[in-house]
């Protein structure tokens, strides 16, 4: 009988955290009540220190060439076509990645970038560039393909132009600090919320976005606007501006200040300027600046219409804004920070989509060393031009002989071949086909003969 009362007991027990804890986990992944643009706003300026990774694709609209073609009767329709047919088979395939991390905190010991850039096409990587920088000091630069190290400039090792180099810790204090007045953020704030209309924004609800590896809850949602509809929306925000003293003078106030700080540290030294041409360059200027504002209205849609309708009906289609829309789903997760952001921009000619992840963000970004000083070629001269081509032509070498093997020679390259060959082999007859096959028959051999070419010329 006890031992019946203590499993009724356990069970209970068990039933009762799996309740709490389920309710707890529901209420933590519950859609919020929030305007997106309030949970958006909450955490705009954490993203200055942030761990990111984006994927650029690329899809060459065919219809493009025919309204083209229409608008311009003198052009060879077959020589359009297979303009066309070209672009639209090597664009597609081509992806641009970047990843990386940006840490804008002057607090930071890991202050500056450090990111990937990777071309791919198809699967294969045509070419990678690394770049880190502490923005002061060190610059830390990465082509795997072309150079088996890294390249290294640093002012301890020119110390010549220690003195000219610009800290940029404190103008990145004065940008990124939040203290903008409320009534400002919140008129602005407010214009936002208002163009975020019912048939542009829609709420997606709870669902799981894989970020870093790692699935995450997160409450989506999607935003369609047309370029024209984004314009008009800028435009009225500087028409406001134009009557918002407080705004105006907050604005005024940075720049001053970024001004100010440009002429007591001396960095206006480094563009060979006087302290004066600073000072009178800016007064005036700022002077002017504010007169435009104040002479009248912004009315870029107007005069952006007006040369629109002079322009023959298929240019039009071309270049109109309303046919130019862009698409934004952004994922944000229940302590209001955005993890991932899906952007469509679609014109007529091709339409662009980038997929962002926040992989961290703020704290959560590691502090680490920005620079990686091992395994790199790095420059100790005395900063004069034989020592500088000393050193560049001792890269370049390395680089011609990579250039060949890796890229030209490399799997990408060989692809993209194949595939323009492929383009032209199923296009109708035209003059110079067979001329152009055998180039591109030969392209990957004759490229590498004229880089033998430039690596005699770079020993001499």
């Amino acid at each position: 009988m006890k031992k019946k009362g203590l499993l009724i007991a356990l069970a209970v027990l068990v039933v009762g955290v799996g309740v709490y804890f389920g309710m707890s986990a529901l209420s933590n992944g519950k859609p919020s009540d929030e305007h997106v643009i309030d949970r958006l706003e909450k955490h705009y300026l954490d993203y200055k220190v942030s761990e990111s990774e984006t994927e650029l694709k690329y899809e060459y609209k065919p219809e493009f060439f025919e309204t083209l073609a229409a608008s311009q009767p003198g052009v060879m329709t077959g020589d359009l076509q297979l303009i066309q047919n070209l672009m639209q088979k090597i664009m597609n395939n081509f992806t641009l990645k970047q990843s990386g991390r940006l840490v804008l905190d002057s607090s930071r010991e890991d202050f500056g970038l450090d990111f990937d850039l990777q071309y791919v096409y198809g699967e294969d990587t045509l070419i990678t560039l690394g770049l880190a920088s502490d923005l002061k000091s060190e610059v830390l630069v990465k082509v795997p393909e072309l150079l088996s190290k890294g390249v290294k400039f640093s002012t301890e090792s020119v110390p010549e132009v220690a003195e000219k180099i610009i800290d940029i810790k404190p103008y990145m204090d004065i940008l990124c600090k939040n203290d903008a007045p409320e009534n400002v953020k919140k008129t602005y704030i407010d214009m936002l919320k208002a163009f975020c209309t019912e048939d542009r924004l829609e709420d997606l609800g709870m669902s799981k976005v894989e970020v870093g590896g790692k699935k995450l809850s997160v409450q989506g949602y999607h935003f369609h606007v047309t370029y024209k509809e984004y314009m008009e929306l800028i435009e009225s925000m500087l028409n406001t501006l134009k009557q918002d003293q407080e705004a105006r003078e907050y604005i005024v106030g940075k720049i001053d200040s970024l001004v100010n700080l440009f002429v007591e540290s001396g960095d206006y030294e480094f563009f060979e300027l006087t302290k004066e041409e600073v000072q009178t360059g800016y007064a005036e200027l700022k002077e002017e600046a504010l007169a435009d504002i104040d002479a009248g209205e912004f009315n870029v849609m107007e005069e952006y219409e007006k040369a629109l309708s002079e322009l023959p009906e298929e240019q039009r289609a071309l270049s109109s804004f309303d046919n130019m829309t862009m698409d934004y789903t952004v994922y944000i997760d229940k302590d209001d920070y955005m993890r991932k952001m899906d952007v469509v921009v679609d014109t007529p000619m091709m339409k662009v989509t980038a997929t962002s992840s926040y992989l961290a963000v703020g704290d959560e970004v590691k502090v680490k060393p920005i620079i990686d000083s091992s395994d790199v070629y790095a420059f100790e001269g005395e900063y004069n031009e034989a020592d500088l081509e000393i050193f560049a032509k001792t890269l370049g070498l390395e680089a011609v002989d990579n250039l060949g093997e890796n890229v030209i020679g490399g799997k990408a390259v060989e692809h993209i071949v194949e595939d323009l060959k492929k383009v032209v082999e199923e296009s109708d007859d035209f003059e110079g086909k067979d001329e152009l096959l055998v180039q591109l028959d030969g392209f990957v051999k004759n490229t590498k003969q004229q880089l033998q070419f430039l690596k005699y010329f770079l020993q001499q």
